[in-house]
């Protein structure tokens, strides 16, 4: 009897040891659920914070995007009417946002690569209507040298060696510019020599 109650003893003492370490087991494991709880909240908190973000610079970019292509279309706007005075026109503008900003800004370098050729058309065009009224006021003038300078067999100097005659005439060229200018409905601001 003594014996079974000795063995009844030790399995009690097991089942307490049993049942101790599964406490022990179940404390741990309710410590480490409270503390993914608290990680799990700080996270959440963490993608709270994240999300208004996002929201706050989608809105922010937003904005910005409609300011962009607001002062695309006023810069267009400017930009066809400088064109227009030179009897040119824009391309398309890119109407839709799919390109967003970095399409508005390869269609202003496009716009841009152009404008050079037109401005040296204009150039071109300048030059050839400054010489044109300069001949005519020597005609108008009667100015004999210039069926000379029209014969074929006149042969024209290189700019650099007119460099005394430029010298020479620098009052004149500027006086005459300037009233070209105004007689052909512009203003004259530019500089006719270097040094001047």
């Amino acid at each position: 009897m003594q014996e079974k109650m000795d063995s009844d003893e030790g399995i009690l003492d097991n089942l307490r040891g049993v049942v101790e370490r599964d406490n022990t087991k179940i404390l741990n494991l309710e410590t480490e659920i409270c503390q993914l709880k608290v990680d799990l909240e700080k996270k959440n908190d963490l993608i709270s914070k994240l999300e208004k973000e996002a929201e706050e610079d989608r809105e922010t970019w937003e904005t910005a995007s409609c300011e962009i292509f607001a002062k695309s279309a006023a810069i267009r706007a400017e930009y066809e009417k400088a064109l227009a005075t030179f009897g040119a026109e824009p391309s398309p503008f890119p109407e839709d946002a799919e390109g967003g900003v970095a399409g508005l800004l390869d269609w202003l370098l496009g716009e841009f690569e152009v404008f050079g050729g037109v401005l040296s058309s204009v150039s071109d065009n300048t030059a050839v209507m400054t010489c044109e009224s300069i001949m005519a006021v020597l005609s108008h003038e009667g100015c004999p040298e210039l069926e000379r300078i029209a014969s074929q067999d006149f042969i024209f100097l290189e700019y650099f060696e007119l460099d005394d005659e430029i010298a020479k005439i620098q009052a004149m060229n500027k006086s005459f510019l300037q009233r070209f200018w105004e007689v052909s409905g512009g203003k004259w601001c530019g500089r006719t020599h270097k040094g001047d």
